[in-house]
């Protein structure tokens, strides 16, 4: 399936996308670069290269002819990888220097007894909109009046 290029350049496919030497240049580049920044390490070289062919592989259906260049569109591919990367590390390391998140419940093997909430129903229900959280609010308030100081959370 060949179409031609909107700039008036050869017949290219989505095949090519992969395959074009600019492709494999451009990969080459952006790992080299990328193992050399924080965050990062030198011996990671080779796995970022075949990351970001798996990326565009999986995005080559993407590419119309008929919108831009097989450049640019591997070079957007390849930019949005690495920032996507770059966000998912940092987020790593936030969440391991941070400890366990405080949103997390101990696990019931650490408790020695149950987890007790102040006036709360026990089949209270997960918010899914405005209107669950009203009902839910509504709920918990009246049953904390109905007499019951402690229940199950």
């Amino acid at each position: 399936m060949s179409q031609t290029s909107g700039l008036g350049g050869p017949a290219t496919s989505r095949s090519d996308v992969v395959s074009n030497p600019f492709t494999a240049d451009l990969i080459r580049r952006k790992a080299a670069f990328l193992s050399q920044t924080p965050g990062f390490t030198r011996s990671e070289e080779e796995d970022l290269r075949q990351e970001m062919a798996l990326f565009l592989m999986t995005k080559q259906q993407l590419f119309d002819a008929g919108r831009g260049s097989v450049e640019a569109f591997v070079t957007s591919v390849v930019t949005s990888w690495i920032g996507m990367e770059v966000r998912r590390r940092k987020s790593r390391k936030r969440a391991a220097a941070s400890g366990p998140s405080r949103w997390t419940r101990p696990s019931p093997a650490r408790t020695a007894s149950p987890i007790l909430c102040p006036g709360l129903s026990a089949t209270r229900t997960v918010a899914a909109g405005p209107a669950d959280r009203r009902s839910r609010t509504k709920k918990a308030s009246t049953s904390a009046t109905s007499g019951t100081p402690w229940r199950l959370c």
